[in-house]
């Protein structure tokens, strides 16, 4: 039992992970990721066990019976290549990858297909080698699962470069550590093979999925964070005689013009749902800057002055330097960057006359261009201190008469496109 210590502890700890994921999942909303996750967990411990078979096995050929030998090395061959065939699942659904079309599923399926009939149909070629520690095998099916883990792996990089520019950081890290080591270990596998790492490798996937995505203490911390800036941004919308109701309505108008957006196919590798998922944390605080101005201009009930505007003004970049100073110290991720980019931009105008940079075009962050139109439609339909609310009508026109000018016309012309849930939203909001 010597030879299988690490696989063995692998096994307990695997073990430990599935205890503490269950005990704590009762009530919970169940994602894609988790779902595969579990089934991971499953298949994980199943090959745990095999791999411990099989090395007592191997290093038992002359009392153990071949056929029982070679019926657990199939068992064991078809446990990894599932495994290597979840983990890129798993990478699809963290990254919410559309694979809806059914050739496409196809394809990402026939690897995996290949590589079980081809270990079940050499499973009798594989031969053994004696080690220094321990005796090994080896064969076509063993190099079965190196061809399919090359093709998993290969596929999910070629996906995660298109997509890593918007994917939230701490998926990203995880994606890096699923490269470095399943890359790392199979190359030392290869090289070495009487080491026997392939255990350990699973193992650090599965560590760090739950360290990373599915340990759910880490979830009820960013629920908290989130709650806080919903917090912060319902004081700050209460001392300009607005209220939460503004804050709800324009985090649903940029969501259902995000959705909308997505899609488009020019905006389809942008807008993931992790874009998206930042892009309604971050709204909330499109206007924190207002904490600095004073109560006189900011409440006025009527027009402002050319110099009491220049001041209403910096609330964008008083915003941005509060979110620098209090986000970012803590946390640099895609959705503090669209917190600073909807507080400092959400102002500036298509045809580059907004402030405080005059920013043109798509120069202006694309959240801030989406906040841009859920903003001034929520300005323009609810009444405020120094005016009376607009219809319906007349808020939709202008959006429709800012197309090109104030707003970009692929935004606008999304939010147009989903009127009846942004009117939806208006009425069940209030």
């Amino acid at each position: 039992m010597i030879a299988c210590k690490l696989q063995i502890f692998c096994l307990i700890m695997t073990i430990y992970i599935a205890f503490l994921y269950w005990r704590n999942q009762k009530g919970r909303e169940k994602r894609k990721h988790t779902k595969v996750f579990e089934v991971i967990l499953g298949v994980s411990i199943v090959y745990y066990l095999t791999d411990i078979a099989t090395v007592y096995m191997v290093n038992r050929l002359d009392v153990v019976p071949p056929l029982w030998n070679r019926g657990m090395h199939l068992a064991f061959f078809i446990c990894i290549v599932t495994l290597l065939y979840l983990l890129f699942e798993y990478v699809v659904a963290m990254c919410q990858i559309d694979f809806s079309k059914k050739w496409i599923r196809v394809l990402t399926v026939l690897p995996y297909i290949g590589g079980v009939l081809l270990a079940t149909a050499t499973i009798g070629q594989l031969y053994y080698v004696e080690g220094t520690y321990t005796n090994y095998s080896m064969g076509i099916p063993a190099f079965a699962c190196y061809g399919v883990g090359i093709i998993y792996l290969l596929v999910a990089f070629f996906l995660f470069m298109q997509y890593w520019n918007h994917i939230e950081k701490r998926k990203a890290v995880l994606l890096r550590l699923y490269f470095i080591v399943l890359f790392g270990g199979m190359a030392i596998q290869s090289v070495f093979p009487e080491t026997l790492i392939t255990s350990a490798i699973i193992f650090s996937m599965i560590l760090g999925l739950y360290a990373h995505l599915e340990n759910h203490e880490v979830e009820d911390m960013g629920k908290m964070y989130e709650d806080t800036i919903h917090a912060v941004a319902d004081v700050v919308e209460s001392r300009d005689g607005s209220t939460g109701e503004h804050i709800k309505r324009t985090t649903i108008y940029v969501k259902i013009i995000a959705e909308e957006l997505r899609k488009d196919k020019k905006y389809a590798n942008v807008i993931t749902k992790d874009y998206i998922n930042s892009l309604v944390i971050a709204a909330p605080l499109h206007d924190v800057g207002k904490v600095t101005i004073p109560d006189a201009i900011l409440q006025k009930p009527g027009k402002l002055t050319d110099e009491e505007f220049d001041h209403m003004k910096l609330h964008t970049v008083n915003g941005a330097e509060i979110i620098k100073k209090s986000f970012f110290q803590h946390n640099s991720s895609m959705t503090t960057q669209m917190m600073e980019d909807v507080a400092l931009y959400h102002h500036e105008k298509w045809n580059g006359y907004g402030y405080p940079h005059r920013l043109s075009g798509e120069n202006i962050p694309l959240a801030a261009r989406i906040m841009a139109v859920a903003d001034v439609f929520d300005a323009v339909s609810q009444k405020r201190c120094y005016k009376e609310a607009m219809s319906l009508d007349e808020s939709f026109a202008i959006i429709e008469e800012g197309k090109g000018n104030h707003f970009d016309p692929d935004v606008a012309d999304s939010f147009l496109r989903a009127r009846k849930r942004v009117e939806k939203a208006y009425r069940e909001v209030g």
